[in-house]
């Protein structure tokens, strides 16, 4: 019995047998990648987090919030409504719901509480207390 040839693996020999084998497959990993025209977007997120901001809106929570900062989340707020009807691709709704997000927990500014001073606290009780010695009790 003979025996097969030893095959001698170099380097080069196993990157043309890789790179053969990977031609071959090629077309077939194309063809996986084909997208559908029409791809279902989830919206749903972005829908739903639209819908709370507006009722917060609407109910009030945010009235501690300065105008500007609320005329901001409103501007972004009809933005993510826009991207909510015309979005092509998943990226584009996720990216307006990360705005959205962002806008609602970092944009937002708080109004500046006025301090109300509390009255001082008359130690005197009412009597005046100018040109009078200071009562000194001593220590027995």
């Amino acid at each position: 019995m003979s025996q097969p040839a030893k095959v001698e693996n170099t380097k080069e020999s196993v990157a043309a047998a890789v790179a053969a084998k990977w031609e071959q497959e090629a077309p077939k990993a194309e063809v996986k990648q084909e997208v559908p025209a029409e791809t279902k977007l989830d919206k749903s997120g972005l829908e739903n987090y639209i819908n709370e901001i507006s009722a917060n809106l609407e109910a009030g929570k945010y009235a501690n919030k300065t105008d500007a900062s609320v005329a901001v989340l409103k501007a972004e707020l009809e933005s993510a409504r826009a991207t909510l009807v015309s979005a092509k691709t998943q990226d584009e709704l996720n990216a307006a719901y990360n705005k959205l997000v962002t806008t609602v927990n970092s944009k937002l500014v708080n109004k500046p509480v006025e301090k109300k001073e509390a009255p001082a606290v008359d130690t005197t009780q009412s009597q005046p207390t100018v040109g009078k010695k200071q009562k000194i009790q001593k220590k027995i």
